[in-house]
């Protein structure tokens, strides 16, 4: 389990504070780039002495979590399984339980981070009681829908339907945050207003050059110092970029370029993505200091993806003291300095991206100070600088207020379906 916990004790609370519902479609049951985000912000907020309900839907009783989340009380909305990406939850409201939650926090600011029912109903709700509601904007809907829907590439309507829902969405909202430059810039494009950009950090204590195993690296077969790794670490979903990754390697193969292949996580692509590489290492998903010393061990990180709004992954690689090649699409070129910490090839050229992993691997002294000059490049990008920019969002537009009365001046807890704060 990925633990993000902060003990709340421990931080006393701001003398005016600002009391924010943050309205999730993933928190702990998941672990993605959004969870990721979520925790590390709420993280930050209660070390800043800031209070913070979290709703996000129920799951089933027998799936467990996946993150000891960051230590906020947590109110689940009823939900059912999505049925493309099983690994989240529909909901068609908040339900009961969660609006009584709700009206006893007296957030002073919502922030939804889904626009689903549940984001929809916290958006009225909140309009309904004057309280301004800012919106982050984590996955780029329309980007995905072609590895979906086949006939969605050559139907403009159904796009066109989907930024107008958005576009809609998001004209309720006192800011929208997506987390790069050029997804700020598609959405402005698509019009939608008071558009800001929220980046992210990266956890450079735990993903660092000195992460290192000989032990990992001969329990994958790469045993040798001269040996080569290319990794890859996403969920392993086609929108990832999975197909490019396949054949940059067959590439990579027919070339005669000597390497070996680690893919990290999992989704419901992994069966036919290990069909196509037979020959790969496919370690599940991993989190903490076993993903930490994957991407420090491995040699390259190879990621083909072309939908991403913010390249996390390659982030934690270049911290890692790890070359990246990657597409130079959105998100991702905001993330990696192409020739400094990574090499950076057009969508689609798959060629370019076993060139680029082909010229790495064949000269180590090369691809070693790629390395040490992506570790310095990922020093920039700090998860208490983004939290501090989102607590910026917040003064713009909701006054703090108070703490609650009573013990410890913590909110009351909500009366039901409520998870344990640790």
């Amino acid at each position: 389990m990925l633990d993000l916990f902060v003990n709340r004790s421990l931080y006393p609370a701001a003398p005016l504070q600002q009391r924010v519902a943050l309205v999730t479609g993933s928190y702990d049951r998941t672990v993605d780039g959004v969870a990721l985000t979520l925790n590390r912000l709420v993280g930050h907020l209660v070390q800043s002495g800031h209070e913070v309900l979290v709703l996000c839907p129920a799951a089933s009783s027998s799936r467990p979590a996946l993150v000891r989340h960051a230590g906020a009380p947590v109110q689940r909305v009823p939900s059912v399984p999505f049925p493309v990406w099983w690994e989240y939850r529909l909901t068609w409201g908040l339900g009961g339980a969660a609006t009584r939650a709700l009206a006893a926090f007296a957030p002073t600011v919502v922030h939804v981070a889904v626009q689903d029912a549940m984001g929809h109903a916290a958006q009225r709700w909140a309009a309904r009681r004057r309280v301004p509601v800012v919106c982050s904007y984590h996955t780029r809907w329309s980007a995905y829908l072609p590895f979906y829907n086949s006939w969605a590439r050559g139907w403009a309507p159904v796009t066109k339907m989907l930024w107008w829902g958005l576009r809609r969405f998001h004209s309720n909202c006192a800011a929208t945050l997506p987390p790069s430059r050029s997804v700020a810039d598609e959405l402005v494009s698509h019009g939608v207003p008071r558009v800001h950009v929220w980046p992210r950090g990266v956890d450079r204590a735990l993903f660092r050059p000195g992460a290192r195993s000989d032990a990992w690296r001969a329990s994958v077969g790469a045993p040798g110092a001269d040996d080569v790794v290319v990794l890859l670490v996403a969920r392993l979903r086609w929108e990832k970029g999975l197909a490019a990754f396949a054949d940059a390697l067959r590439r990579l193969d027919a070339a005669g370029v000597a390497h070996t292949a680690v893919v990290v996580g999992s989704g419901p692509a992994r069966s036919r993505l290990h069909a196509a590489l037979p020959n790969a290492t496919f370690t599940g998903t991993l989190t903490g200091e076993a993903l930490a010393a994957a991407y420090a061990s491995a040699d390259v990180f190879l990621f083909p993806s072309t939908t991403e709004g913010w390249g996390g992954t390659c982030l934690e690689a270049q911290a890692s003291g790890l070359p990246v090649v990657a597409t130079a699409s959105s998100g991702i070129v905001e993330v990696v300095d192409d020739g400094v910490g990574g090499l950076l090839v057009a969508p689609g050229d798959t060629a370019a991206l076993a060139a680029a992993v082909g010229r790495l691997a064949r000269d180590g002294e090369y691809r070693r100070a790629m390395g040490a000059r992506a570790a310095a490049h990922a020093a920039r990008f700090d998860w208490s600088a983004s939290g501090e920019l989102m607590l910026a969002q917040y003064a713009a537009h909701a006054t703090p207020v108070p703490p609650h009365d009573g013990d410890d001046t913590r909110p009351p807890p909500p009366t039901r379906n409520r998870t344990s704060a640790g």
